[in-house]
């Protein structure tokens, strides 16, 4: 890899595609996160840059490192291991349920599945559960919850293989949603694949409290995205979705939890929901 960077510099949005990125801050060149086979296998760096978009108010990374090496060949995190995740994950489904009626071989999407704690965390009977993952490391832990496994990254085209014709009544994106390059296609995608009385949840790290505390922490190679109210709603109206419901929780030191459709009419007036600093920040 001598003489070429192993990352890629963004020019323009991630969501609206302007140019107007005005940097904010930057924590310089620094290793990216991976497994070694090897003490001695030289690592990667990639730079930690903040740019914030003029036009949709993203905040998002000037760079992005390779996404294989994050999460296809072996991610370190596993959904299942601790008590605190399995609680918030069986909260998303219990909420989903109560919402949803969903019935007997409705097909439920996870994104990002991991070990397939989610998945297994519904309670309804005889549901079609599927896992999207990348990781190999991952994948036959998510076998385990089900075998339809789509075993990639999130796009249309692998789920219309599985399922021809077919689309899912519920589509869970949980702590990723900030990790992708072209995030209009991923909503695009799954616009796509989600039913006409369909449901798309995600669940993501606020914005707000990083601002708040401080948190650089926060700031990491995975993280390319850092959502607002509105350039979260900007995002969904232009590929088709609407943010029907919107909630905050302490998972993650503080999350947004939202609830999409398709477009009808328009998201949920989020300034009436929320503070100026949460629409804003």
């Amino acid at each position: 890899m001598a003489g070429r960077r192993p990352y890629t510099t963004r020019r323009t949005c991630r969501v609206c595609g302007s140019g107007g990125l005005a940097k904010v801050f930057s924590l310089g060149d620094l290793c990216v996160s991976d497994f070694l086979a090897s003490p001695a296998d030289p690592a990667i760096k990639a730079p930690l840059e903040l740019v914030l978009c003029e036009h949709c108010t993203l905040l998002q990374l000037r760079h992005t490192a390779p996404q294989e090496i994050l999460y296809a060949r072996h991610y370190w995190y596993r959904s299942g291991v601790t008590e605190t995740m399995r609680r918030a994950l069986r909260d998303i489904t219990d909420s989903i349920e109560q919402l949803v009626p969903l019935k007997p071989n409705d097909i439920v999407l996870d994104i990002g599945a991991n070990d397939g704690t989610l998945l297994a965390a519904y309670s309804s009977k005889d549901l079609r559960r599927v896992g999207c993952e990348p990781a190999n490391n991952l994948v036959p832990l998510l076998r385990e919850v089900t075998p339809l496994v789509i075993h990639d990254f999130w796009n249309y085209a692998a789920f219309e293989r599985l399922f021809p014709g077919e689309r899912a009544r519920v589509i869970t994106a949980i702590g990723m949603f900030y990790d992708m390059e072209d995030p209009n296609a991923f909503i695009a995608d799954a616009a796509r694949a989600l039913a006409d009385e369909g449901v798309f949840v995600a669940q993501l790290m606020c914005l707000r409290p990083m601002l708040e505390k401080n948190d650089v922490g926060n700031i990491c190679h995975e993280h390319l995205e850092y959502y607002s109210l509105e350039s979260l709603q900007h995002l969904f109206e232009r590929n088709g979705l609407e943010i029907f419901r919107l909630e905050e929780n302490d998972v993650n030191g503080g999350s947004y939890r939202l609830y999409a459709r398709r477009y009808r009419s328009g998201s949920i007036p989020l300034r009436d929901n929320f503070s100026k600093l949460d629409y804003l920040a």
